[in-house]
């Protein structure tokens, strides 16, 4: 099978993936009602996907290192379809939050190791712009969820159409089964895999990059988890509406995506490029609230998805180039998501406690501050010696 194939099959994977990630979005207020749940509450299930996808980063990428890449990503699919399934069969809080502790676990095993897997598949000059359709795949994912299933849990009850998505991940991992048999990989043998993992983590400038993005992570997780339910609640904009507009964001990301993933590994300025895509992405994410205007609003998310996608694509591009040994590259990026994600646990709870307790107004813009602030980090690298080789032209 050609490797175009081969990472098509991975690409729509991701693109599932992603749906079953954001899935839940326009059904909390319908889980809302029905589970009688507060708003807290609602931060509390959200977190318990990102507990799972955070604890589980590392343990993603040994297990990739030693077992293989393709492997780990199809059985992460396969547990994230399979706890989605359970999601639409809980009745009370704690089977809802166990079930998405669950498929944040899958999450985890997927990601990493779906990257690892296309590192062994396509051209080494192609893997940028691969690292880019990759994460606009996940966007296209997202938007589907968020947009699509705002529709179909209007249409048929948000039980049927979580179980739906998860279905449909299951049939993914099954089908990637039979499209990435045979890829070649390279694995570490189990004695040398303590040896690489203190490697790793003793490099600076994935420390670095890592939370100088977090720009991205904050915007996609509010934007995809809690804009819906903003824009219905605050901004009383339509549900169907309010789907239109996140799922438009996510998806029209797929350009940001592309143009970053290839862009970086041109540029001369990493640490320039870097710095800026994080630093706009946080400004329009403090511009949320400034305006209830539809079509504004909508001008807002677009160019936030753009900015968030581009982000991504930039920070992993950066971060792989850099790992010599391809066994380890599942690795480098579980502990860059691993970084992330460990921010992202409590960003929900936060957001949603700052919603309750201030308004929804000051939680965007002190979100949007913290991503602003959080790029500026990229200039640690910058300015040490120790550490310009990884940041050229910055």
């Amino acid at each position: 099978m050609g490797y175009r194939l081969q990472a098509g099959s991975i690409h729509f994977s991701r693109a599932v993936y992603a749906l079953n990630w954001f899935v839940m979005a326009p059904s909390l207020i319908y889980i809302s009602s029905d589970l009688s749940l507060q708003l807290i509450q609602l931060g509390v299930i959200t977190t318990g996907f990102y507990a799972g996808l955070a604890a589980f980063q590392l343990v993603g990428g040994i297990l990739a290192s030693r077992i293989g890449n393709a492997y780990i990503a199809i059985s992460g699919l396969a547990i994230l379809g399979i706890s989605t399934v359970f999601s639409g069969l809980s009745y009370n809080l704690v089977m809802l939050l166990v079930s998405r502790v669950f498929a944040g676990i899958g999450a985890a095993l997927f990601f990493s190791p779906g990257i690892g897997a296309l590192s062994n598949i396509v051209p080494i000059e192609r893997f940028g712009t691969h690292v880019g359709i990759y994460n606009g795949a996940f966007n296209i994912g997202a938007g589907v969820g968020i947009f699509g299933w705002s529709i179909l849990d209007k249409a048929f009850g948000w039980r049927p159409s979580l179980i739906f998505s998860g279905i449909l991940a299951i049939a993914l991992a099954l089908e990637n089964v039979v499209a990435l048999r045979g890829i070649r990989e390279v694995r570490s043998v189990t004695r040398d895999i303590p040896g690489k993992i203190i490697s790793i983590i003793k490099k600076p400038h994935i420390w670095i990059l890592s939370l100088a993005g977090l720009s991205s992570i904050i915007g996609e997780t509010l934007i995809g988890q809690f804009f819906v339910y903003y824009a219905e609640n605050v901004a009383n904009i339509p549900s169907f509406t309010a789907g239109l507009m996140a799922g438009v964001s996510m998806v029209i990301g797929i350009a940001g995506g592309i143009i970053g993933g290839k862009q970086i590994q041109k540029t001369a300025h990493k640490g320039r490029a870097f710095l800026l895509t994080m630093l706009i992405g946080g400004i329009f994410i403090a511009l949320i609230p400034v305006t209830y205007n539809v079509i504004l609003l909508m001008l807002i998310l677009i160019a936030e998805g753009l900015f968030v996608v581009a982000g991504f694509s930039v920070l992993y591009t950066m971060v792989s180039m850099e790992i010599a040994d391809r066994s380890m590259v599942s690795f480098s990026l579980s502990l860059t998501n691993s970084i992330q994600m460990g921010f992202s646990i409590a960003l929900p709870v936060i957001f949603t406690s700052l919603a309750y307790f201030l308004n929804y107004s000051d939680a965007w813009v002190i979100a949007g501050a913290l991503a602003i602030a959080t790029s500026g980090i990229i200039y640690v690298g910058r300015y040490s010696s120790a550490l310009s080789r990884f940041f050229p032209g910055s």
